[in-house]
């Protein structure tokens, strides 16, 4: 199909795609102002949305992305203001600049499993004043310039413990008002009951562990680590970092 096939039929308000279609090609639907349902064949194999293809579908408010869509193009959805809840695949890879600028009523955003996403553009979800929440996994190795600006309600949940290397320094400039760094990390608390401090463990949950070095206590000899539950103590192994917070503790017996 060709670049800008439909744009400006303002007439037009449904669009069936073909599962054969691997890229929705810029300009397509560009100011079909009047479109209002998007759909996708359940075998499709689309892999792109093209620049600027919904830009100006004011009234687009239900479209369903395919479990194959890697890339959404600059400007894609651009002002659909009638956009409320929207699917990312767990496919998608890449949300290029102006992605979802101006989406005046987008409320929620879905993600497929698992989570793939590794590129936010600049502005991409700038001037989404409903936006409510919004997730960035650990995958996320590039956030653009103002890339939630003037989206001051949403909640950005993070699984970074701080800004990555790759973000653009204004990132969040004018952006998100809420910013929960490390979200999906645990604490483990190892209590050496010997006199030193004890250590805390801060990791994403499913990290593999090492466990810590065998304490040392003197008069003792080192026994193992162990939960305790208030009644009963439990062996403990460092495996993964489990999904809750934990405190282990060292155990020890008298040295013959």
């Amino acid at each position: 199909i060709g670049t800008g096939l439909f744009n400006n039929c303002r007439s037009l308000e449904s669009f069936t795609f073909s599962a054969s279609l691997v890229t929705i090609p810029d300009n397509m639907f560009y100011n079909c102002d009047e479109l209002v349902s998007v759909y996708f064949s359940e075998t499709s194999t689309l892999y792109s949305v093209g620049n600027l293809a919904f830009m100006y579908c004011e009234n687009l408010a239900n479209i369903t992305l395919p479990d194959t869509v890697t890339t959404i193009g600059y400007n894609a959805f651009f002002q659909c203001n009638s956009l409320v809840e929207m699917y990312l695949p767990s496919s998608l890879i890449k949300i290029d600049n102006y992605g979802f600028y101006g989406c005046d009523l987008l409320t929620t955003i879905i993600y497929g499993d698992p989570y793939s996403l590794e590129y936010i553009g600049n502005y991409a979800f700038s001037w989404c004043p409903e936006l409510n929440e919004l997730f960035i996994a650990d995958t996320v190795t590039y956030v653009g310039i103002r890339a939630f600006d003037n989206t001051r309600d949403v909640i950005l949940n993070i699984e970074a413990t701080s800004k990555p290397a790759g973000w653009a320094a204004d990132w969040n400039a004018n952006g998100a008002l809420t910013v929960n760094w490390g979200v999906n990390h645990r604490t483990i608390t190892v209590v050496l009951d010997n006199g030193e401090s004890d250590i805390l463990i801060y990791e994403k949950i499913g990290t593999v562990l090492t466990a810590p070095a065998d304490p040392v206590k003197v008069g003792f000899d080192f026994t193992g680590w162990f939960t305790f539950d208030g009644v009963s103590y439990t062996p403990y192994s460092f495996t993964t970092m489990p999904e809750e917070d934990l405190t282990v503790y060292a155990q020890y017996t008298v040295t013959p």
